[in-house]
């Protein structure tokens, strides 16, 4: 059976071109926003970290594997970073994917920093 994926890859061509002349995903700050996007999640894990690792309360399963969760993201993050940083992307297409996980990532730590901090406001 044959697969023309002529139009496809022309649809995907419309759409990022699309989105960089709309003025949503700028080419120049493309390069630089996976950076930031990555360092201000790796902030977010070392706050959560921080929060749960105080030495005087008890330590419980609990907190242990927010640590372990914290520093897994952090490191996570870092290499990302890092992987961009010296081999930076080089059609605008390429980090609108790993951004849109960044995104995702990034909300997700900051619910977790945010319910974090409402527990430890109670006690």
């Amino acid at each position: 059976m044959y697969l023309d994926l002529f139009p496809l890859t022309y649809l995907e061509n419309v759409l990022s071109g699309g989105l960089a002349s709309l003025g949503i995903i700028f080419p120049s700050s493309i390069n630089t926003s996976h950076l930031l996007a990555s360092t201000m999640n790796a902030l977010l894990a070392l706050a959560i970290f921080n929060i749960y690792s105080h030495p005087q309360e008890e330590e419980s399963l609990f907190k242990t594997a927010m640590k372990v969760f914290a520093l897994l993201f952090m490191i996570q993050n870092l290499l990302f970073a890092l992987y961009f940083l010296l081999n930076p992307p080089d059609i605008l297409h390429t980090p609108v994917t790993p951004l849109v996980f960044l995104a995702f990532e990034f909300i997700l730590l900051a619910l977790v920093l945010k319910s974090a901090l409402k527990e430890r406001l109670q006690t």
